[in-house]
């Protein structure tokens, strides 16, 4: 998986063969998780909005009827349900992407390791005409470096190049 075509900066990479991507989005954060839960919170929102009754229970059983609760409902059930709406969205497009790109076993090694371990490099790129995928990294230190080991040597799921500060390439 050793990158025959190494750039020395990652604008090299931005190109009509390359995608390139900023990486953290995509694997510090569990997307399916994160859809998953937005898709409950919604369910539980719309219920709250089709019977008010249900949130003032939950919320405010030992109070009496005030101006503020009414607010509350309003803020934290009518107003947020857009705002859930929107983030699942962004996840579930950010998903579909990476997913049209990775298999889902690679996809959910990758957000392990950069959830248990940290590291993740700075950039995915994704290149079109072998349809292959790689990270670049132009940081390292110790904690990216033992993510490097544990993806592209240990594990073999994806290649990571590495871009020094002085624009070398390392392998």
């Amino acid at each position: 998986m050793e990158r025959k075509e190494a750039a020395s900066h990652i604008n090299e990479y931005r190109n009509h063969d390359h995608r390139v991507f900023y990486a953290a989005p995509f694997f510090n954060v569990d997307l399916r998780h994160e859809i998953r839960w937005h898709k409950g919170h919604l369910k539980k929102l719309r219920k709250h909005a089709q019977n008010p009754q249900k949130f003032y229970d939950e919320h405010y059983a030992h109070e009496p009827e005030s101006h503020a609760r009414k607010e509350h409902f309003h803020e934290h059930v009518l107003e947020s349900i857009p705002f859930h709406q929107k983030l699942l969205r962004e996840h579930e497009l950010r998903y579909n992407a990476i997913r049209s790109m990775l298999s889902g076993r690679q996809y959910q090694r990758i957000v392990e390791i950069s959830q248990r371990h940290g590291g993740t490099p700075e950039y995915f790129v994704f290149h079109k005409p072998s349809k292959e995928v790689f990270f670049v990294a132009e940081k390292l230190d110790d904690l990216r470096m033992h993510w490097v080991r544990l993806v592209r040597d240990i594990h073999g799921i994806a290649d990571v190049v590495v871009l020094d500060r002085l624009g070398k390439v390392n392998p």
